[in-house]
């Protein structure tokens, strides 16, 4: 099976470069927040790849809802 090259849109790539960045500067929690088909889990996936490239590791959590 061959794999698909995903093309992301401009505003993905904002998010994945701006969440890249926050963590450079020192962030250790980042909170993505976008709308319902956004592509989100694409966003989370490419920034982790990106992440994990230098030795980071990614936690993820999907909440549903408010938290409280």
């Amino acid at each position: 099976m061959s794999k698909k090259e995903i093309i992301l849109r401009p505003y993905q790539e904002n998010i994945i470069n701006e969440t890249l960045a926050a963590v450079q500067f020192g962030s250790d929690n980042v909170v993505i927040d976008s709308p319902p088909g956004s592509g989100k889990s694409i966003i989370i996936s490419k920034t982790a790849q990106e992440l994990s490239k230098n030795g980071k590791v990614v936690f993820g959590r999907i909440g549903f809802g408010y938290f409280k």
